[in-house]
């Protein structure tokens, strides 16, 4: 995991999801972890596709359940692997 972007996720998710750093890994699930619900999903998304400069696809993002998910895809995308 490139610890870099690993942070800038982290971040982006304390932000929208109104969590502590601290409690995000790479394990946490959105839903039951993070007790995140559709709407801050979306923002979280727009927030990546900001930071990252990058495109999230509807069909993409509704499989995320995962910060590692997340992390993955957005690494596959920016070459950061």
């Amino acid at each position: 995991m490139k610890e870099e972007t690993y942070d800038q996720l982290k971040k982006l998710i304390s932000i929208n999801l109104g969590v502590d750093e601290n409690d995000i890994h790479p394990s946490s699930d959105l839903k039951d972890d993070l007790n995140a619900d559709p709407i801050a999903i979306g923002d979280l998304i727009v927030g990546i596709e900001n930071e990252f400069e990058v495109k999230i696809p509807q069909e993409v993002s509704i499989k995320f359940s995962t910060v590692e998910d997340i992390f993955n895809f957005v690494s596959e995308q920016t070459g950061d692997i």
